[in-house]
């Protein structure tokens, strides 16, 4: 859609029109160049929405969400979310000196003032930054935009995000319908994005081209070349343990009773590490453990 110039905004104010302008056609230069790594990132997406329909209790901290720092300097990460697709224009800029910082806040006008003022105050070592469209009505529409900065070793430290709405909209008491849908789908957004960086970064998570699913052009348009679309893929933990000649994790061997074991990050930077030696973090993806003769586990969550 982007790529074909149908690109959308409801907005009549002369300046959210010379911001949709500017954000319409950087997106659209961005996708056209090689140098832009494409990701599907649906199963990001759909894990953390299985997560919520177990009745866990609420979506997770940012600040717990480890390093998610973008391993290319530009990315579009895309999500199919009920045939509906939303996407991001993720950028990270590098923060060596105070001019380096200045430059960023240029170009980012709408960046709230405190937000902005936080980051003076820190000097962060990278800045993430992303605009994100979603699919309505044929076309991509304008829904936002993202930022959150991390430190030397790439950890999160904070982050905003801000709607693409007319002038005084979000000061105003409402219940309007399209409001909280684009709040939403911003906040759910920057959680996806997050995670998604975050998984990458795991030594057992590693980015391939897509054999199949990836979004399609329609034939007979004329693009420039591009980044060929990638997804993630994971490289489970008995696969791991036969790789490295280990055992378990801590090298014990015990026998478990048959359970539900929920996906999550295992950090072993610190420590003694993997298999006592190994300073990685990996993502253990929701499987099933144990020995069912053992007996079973019956897990339950409770929201306090």
């Amino acid at each position: 859609m982007i790529l074909d110039g149908r690109v959308a905004t409801a907005t009549k104010d002369k300046t959210n029109l010379s911001v949709f302008s500017r954000l319409a056609k950087l997106t659209r230069q961005c996708l056209e160049s090689r140098d832009t790594v494409l990701v599907n990132v649906t199963s990001v997406y759909e894990d953390l929405a299985e997560n919520r329909a177990k009745e866990e209790p609420g979506d997770p901290e940012l600040s717990q969400i480890p390093a998610p720092k973008p391993p290319f300097r530009q990315m579009w990460l895309e999500v199919v979310q009920d045939s509906r697709h939303v996407g991001v224009l993720v950028s990270r800029a590098e923060i060596t000196s105070r001019d380096d910082l200045d430059a960023v806040l240029e170009t980012l006008p709408r960046w709230p003032a405190e937000y902005a003022e936080e980051i003076q105050a820190r000097m962060p070592a990278s800045i993430v930054y992303g605009v994100m469209w979603q699919d309505w009505q044929g076309a991509a529409e304008l829904r936002g935009e993202l930022a959150y900065h991390l430190d030397a070793e790439g950890y999160y430290q904070r982050s905003a995000f801000w709607p693409f709405v007319e002038p005084g909209y979000e000061d105003q008491e409402t219940d309007d319908v399209p409001w909280r849908q684009i709040m939403v789908t911003l906040y759910t957004g920057t959680v996806t994005t997050l995670h998604a960086f975050a998984r990458m970064n795991c030594h057992n998570v590693t980015l391939v081209p897509m054999a199949a699913g990836a979004p399609r052009l329609k034939k007979g348009k004329r693009h420039p070349p591009f980044s060929v679309w990638h997804e993630i893929a994971v490289t489970g933990l008995p696969q791991l343990r036969r790789e490295q000649g280990g055992g378990l994790p801590d090298g014990e061997k015990r026998e478990l009773r048959f359970h539900k074991v929920r996906g999550h990050y295992a950090d072993y930077t610190k420590g003694k590490g993997l298999f006592g030696r190994l300073k990685v973090r990996i993502w253990i993806e929701e499987h099933a453990a144990g020995r069912s003769e053992l007996g079973t586990v019956a897990g339950s969550y409770r929201i306090e």
